[in-house]
């Protein structure tokens, strides 16, 4: 582990993740063209993938913070990171904290949920409580730091 890793996974060692998910992607998707009158096929890439997770996130912050989340900007901490497995199927695994007013079968089903939604979703997915945290930031750290999505990851930074 490299110097720059080691101080992600450090810093990343303060915020309260309780939970982590494993998805899968799809590797493509079909859609219309309403102009050709024709379906074609979107070949998922990281950009896709990472909008995926944006979508993601978002809607599970809006189910559980409602008007919070828009208006005040609350929102759970993340930490994203996009991966590809030997199949060439992307992949992210995320650590999340989970907030003290939800139990954690409401809040798996919600993830469960929201990830229905993402337009590359796949039913290969994971979603459990973290009974080692720094063993789940060695996981999502092990390739180095290029993996993580900076878009999406939200971590504590009162120190």
């Amino acid at each position: 582990m490299n110097k720059i890793t080691s101080a992600w996974k450090e810093f990343a060692e303060d915020t309260p993740f309780e939970f982590r998910c494993d998805l899968t992607f799809k590797k493509s998707r079909r859609l219309y063209n309403k102009k050709h009158n024709a379906y074609y096929w979107e070949k998922l890439t990281p950009e896709l993938a990472e909008n995926n997770i944006t979508m993601i996130l978002d809607r599970l912050n809006r189910r559980v913070f409602k008007n919070a989340y828009r208006r005040h900007k609350k929102q759970l901490f993340a930490l994203p990171v996009i991966e590809t497995n030997k199949d060439d199927r992307l992949h992210t695994h995320i650590l999340l904290s989970k907030p003290d007013f939800i139990d954690d079968d409401t809040f798996v089903k919600l993830i469960d949920d929201v990830c229905d939604c993402a337009p590359f979703a796949y039913h290969e997915r994971n979603i459990e409580r973290i009974h080692d945290k720094k063993a789940s930031l060695s996981y999502n750290l092990k390739t180095d730091c290029d993996a993580i999505d900076l878009k999406n990851t939200y971590l504590l930074t009162n120190r």
